[in-house]
């Protein structure tokens, strides 16, 4: 069995444990901290291929669980995929086409990705709305205040790569490790930016 597999059938597992009662983050690590056996590697692949699953699974309701994670990776990515090359060839040779020309090569429309779009309100492109279901969002972290000169000298320290959006809100590439160099709920809180806004107004 190759590694791509062997990640795929640990997904099907672990999505077929979860049962939504905490955040799918806690789950993870929940799991991997009862078997010692997968690398920091196989954990950030493996719980890739349960993202992916989850951002796709209302669209293909009914389908199996592995069909599910691939159309997530091949929906989500734009590099190509051992997993894709070795189970679904013909979409890793697609990988690179945009996510709309990907979604027609499914036969799938962007509504069928939210359950809930009778729910949006009038101003919002439901389309675009739809497909960021696609992305990984960035990282935003809301600065603690009085903290902004030891941290600074933290990131002084270190070689964090991030984007100031104001004055206490910093955005970064998922998967960052910031936890390394600041400490949560002292230094910072992990926020959206449009939820730091509206503090804001507040």
């Amino acid at each position: 069995m190759s590694r791509s597999t062997s990640h795929l059938n640990t997904a099907k597992n672990i999505i077929s444990q979860y049962q939504a009662d905490v955040p799918l983050s806690t789950f993870l690590r929940s799991f991997f901290a009862k078997d010692k056996k997968y690398g920091s590697k196989d954990r950030r692949s493996i719980a890739a291929l349960c993202y992916a699953y989850y951002r796709v699974s209302h669209a293909f309701a009914g389908g199996i669980i592995s069909d599910k994670i691939l159309a997530g990776v091949f929906l989500t990515s734009s590099a190509a995929s051992p997993l894709l090359e070795e189970l679904r060839p013909d979409w890793n040779a697609s990988i690179s086409q945009t996510t709309q020309q990907k979604m027609q090569l499914l036969q799938l429309a962007p509504e069928r990705l939210f359950p809930f779009n009778s729910e949006l309100g009038a101003k919002i492109d439901q389309t675009s709305f739809d497909l960021s279901f696609l992305v990984q969002p960035k990282l935003f972290i809301r600065l603690r205040p009085h903290r902004s000169q030891s941290i600074e000298k933290k990131f002084a320290a270190s070689n964090l790569v991030f984007e100031r959006l104001s004055e206490n809100c910093l955005v970064f590439e998922n998967g960052t490790k910031v936890e390394e160099v600041l400490e949560l709920n002292q230094d910072y809180v992990v926020q959206d930016y449009n939820s730091q806004q509206t503090i804001g107004l507040l």
